[in-house]
């Protein structure tokens, strides 16, 4: 499923969205490892990879319309990260 961010208008909800898409489509395997092995920097290479290239580089296409949109791609590492600590969070509660 693709998340367009000027769906959202914000970063905060196009990055809550997306952590619901990843969890939609995670495996129980992949949640249980990710509740034993919190640590989000372990995670940047993997899924933080599967976010950026997913969610967030697409995004380039609007970053000429939408200032958000440049703003996402520009801090894609941050964002990604962000995402997975919100992924985090939801196993966690």
């Amino acid at each position: 499923m693709k998340i367009r961010l000027v769906d959202h208008r914000d970063i905060p909800s196009f990055l809550e969205e997306v952590a619901k898409c990843c969890l939609g489509e995670m495996s129980e395997q992949t949640r249980q490892t990710l509740r034993e092995q919190p640590d989000p920097v372990r995670y940047h290479l993997g899924i933080g990879a599967y976010i950026r290239n997913e969610f967030i580089y697409p995004q380039t296409e609007y970053a000429a319309t939408v200032p958000a949109a440049k703003e996402l791609v520009a801090h894609a590492d941050d964002y990604s990260a962000r995402v997975i600590e919100i992924i985090m969070e939801a196993l966690n509660k």
